[in-house]
């Protein structure tokens, strides 16, 4: 008897295709919270420097 093809490996095929679909999303939000994090240090080290010369102008 001839084998039967089984429908699954196309269920799976959709399956891992989504799966990789959703870990490339985990990928990029990673991302964009190096990016924030990034950013947000950048601006607390702004505020420092201005303060510093605030300081400064006010002494």
């Amino acid at each position: 008897m001839p084998k039967r093809k089984r429908r699954i490996t196309g269920e799976a095929a959709s399956r891992r295709e989504a799966i990789r679909k959703r870990e490339r999303r985990v990928v990029e939000t990673e991302e964009e919270r190096s990016r924030r994090l990034l950013t947000m240090a950048q601006r607390g080290q702004d505020r420092r420097a201005e303060e510093t010369e605030e300081q400064r102008n006010s002494r």
